[in-house]
């Protein structure tokens, strides 16, 4: 697991004198809602999903992404494709992943005042060459809930990813993995 705090600007606006705290958060709401016939993020090809055969010069491995989080979040900074493309020349994902969340999500110009980047992804990558295989998650969100199985095992893994208590939601990127096998496959 890794773990990276990146510091975030963040201000906090003053309560309008006599006006009810919960009415601005209802307000504040109501602007965010989606509104109908918007689409969003998930049906958006490089912000909402990614995949990708290693066609490209520098990749080496097929990657598979799929994001959850703040929509608006997700669209500005392309999340998905970053990660989909980063993972794909790549033999230390993790690393890889950890990097990306913080240098094209965390600290995107895009997000710039931002105070709390709220998105995670979770992302398959299939290095045929070297017969192995990651699933890896990572958020930036108090928890993500994650499921995974490999034709390998008889029942899927399901678990609540969630920061340590100390972390700060939106401030701190949490990045996970797990290897799964690939000998059958690689030898398709």
């Amino acid at each position: 697991m890794l773990l990276a705090p990146f510091q975030v600007e963040a201000s906090r606006s003053s309560n309008r004198a006599g006006e009810n705290p919960e009415k601005q958060l209802k307000t504040q709401a109501q602007q965010h809602a989606q509104h109908d016939f918007r689409v969003g993020q998930a049906s958006c090809f490089g912000c909402g999903c990614w995949a990708q055969k290693p066609s490209r010069p520098g990749a080496i491995a097929s990657t598979a992404v799929s994001t959850t989080g703040c929509g608006e979040h997700l669209v500005r900074t392309f999340l998905a494709k970053e990660c989909g493309e980063a993972l794909a020349g790549t033999r230390q994902p993790l690393q890889e992943l950890q990097r990306v969340m913080k240098e094209r999500f965390a600290e995107s110009e895009f997000l710039a005042g931002v105070p709390e980047k709220l998105g995670g992804a979770i992302c398959m990558q299939f290095d045929k060459e070297a017969g192995a295989g990651e699933f890896l998650w990572t958020h930036t969100t108090a928890s993500m809930g994650i499921g995974f199985q490999s034709t390998h095992e008889e029942d899927a893994t399901v678990k609540m990813s969630r920061l340590p208590p100390s972390a700060q939601q939106g401030t701190t990127i949490l990045v996970e993995a797990v290897p799964f096998p690939t000998n059958h496959l690689s030898s398709q």
